[in-house]
């Protein structure tokens, strides 16, 4: 299989974008916080399908081997280049266009331009600076082909701060501390061809007393998207959600800021301990809450280096806490976690709000199986 230069480009840009910043002490220990993503549609002639890393976390210090496996449908040529953008937090440090074939070259790979169409496998090792700023490193990359038209787009995240909310999440976990309020949270976002950057559209949440037994109370509104305004059908097809509905919906951050006041009245921001947040898996508040707050410039909810804040870091990941209670050996979506239990799809899967009832269905059985709802849970 073949080396392809992308991957040179990416970790040329954070090598670049680690020069950039003043020094700062070594870290003894990373969060355990990375996440890549292919952000390019169908048509994109060319798609990452993997990417790992050695060692996982990465180390200041240490040699980082990445290793990634991906598809290109037409052959790459002399003169393709990536435009990548970096950023520390929510600071852009780094804007920078690469010659592909050029970085190829410096990386030494074993296959220049032109590269054939197929599959390939790209192993690049990098020796780290011990020396890399406590903070989280966001990689955005479009290729495009010598014609100027569209190749890749590749979303990196690599956190290089020492452990907070992780190991706080750890140390709840190991402590047992039990939630007396769950909100049951699930995002709807824009999806399906050509969008590259999700906004949320539907935005839903529960305030289930776990003592009483009962939904306390319950947030649930539609959102306009702004930056790819227009739903596609997929998404439409996918999530039942109409045009005339977020057309007719006001944008994040109005939606945000009633939340906040939702939360504000039913306790959360006094009595922060009594209260997690519940989704199932760790996108919604790892990755979507975040990338939205950055993309709508909203004032709450994320700190300077653009982490999430208290309560929005408290989640429990109900495919986790799943998984322990089953002794499974894998993690199961929600459809599947109802099929064990027996229960029935009710309302529209992908639909937010039905999405959220039918999870909090999911945590009333596994209640009456003895199990009990523990900060942190996410792996």
């Amino acid at each position: 299989m073949a080396r392809f230069a992308i991957l040179s480009v990416l970790v040329a840009a954070l090598a670049s974008a680690a020069s950039a910043l003043p020094p700062q002490e070594p870290l003894q220990q990373l969060s355990d916080k990375w996440t890549w993503k292919d952000c390019g549609s169908s048509g994109f002639p060319l798609h990452v399908e993997s990417i790992e890393i050695t060692p996982d976390p990465p180390r200041p210090g240490e040699d980082l081997t990445v290793t990634a496996k991906g598809v290109a449908d037409i052959t790459i040529e002399d003169g393709a280049y990536a435009e990548v953008a970096v950023k520390v937090g929510r600071i852009k440090i780094l804007q920078k266009e690469f010659n592909l074939c050029e970085e190829a070259l410096k990386a030494n790979a074993s296959i220049q331009c032109p590269v054939s169409e197929g599959d390939h496998e790209i192993t690049h090792t990098v020796a780290l600076p011990k020396e890399i700023p406590p903070a989280p490193f966001n990689v955005h990359i479009d290729g495009y082909t010598v014609d100027d038209e569209d190749l890749l787009c590749l979303d990196l995240s690599i956190d290089f701060r020492k452990s907070r909310f992780f190991g706080l999440s750890r140390a709840m976990s190991s402590t047992g501390v039990q939630p007396k309020y769950l909100l049951v949270l699930d995002f709807e976002a824009t999806c399906g061809d050509g969008i590259r950057r999700p906004e949320i559209i539907e935005f839903p949440t529960l305030l289930y007393n776990v003592n009483e037994d009962k939904v306390e109370a319950t947030f649930h509104e539609y959102v306009r998207p702004v930056e790819e305004p227009k739903l596609t059908q997929f998404c439409t097809d996918l999530t039942g959600i109409q045009q005339d509905t977020v057309d007719a919906a006001d944008a994040f951050p109005d939606v945000w800021e009633r939340f906040q006041a939702f939360l504000k009245e039913h306790g959360v921001y006094d009595k922060p301990t009594e209260y997690s947040f519940i989704t199932c898996g760790n996108w919604d508040l790892k990755t979507m809450l975040p990338k939205q707050l950055e993309l709508s410039e909203s004032a709450h909810g994320l700190d300077a280096s653009g982490v999430l804040i208290p309560p929005y870091n408290d989640w429990i990941n109900l495919k986790a806490a799943f998984r322990r209670h089953r002794k499974s050996r894998h993690e199961n979506g929600m459809a599947a976690m109802l099929k064990v239990l027996k229960l029935e799809l009710e309302g529209r899967h992908h639909s937010g709000i039905d999405d959220c009832k039918n999870i909090l269905r999911i945590i009333q059985e596994l209640k009456k199986q003895g199990w009990a709802p523990v900060k942190g849970v996410r792996q």
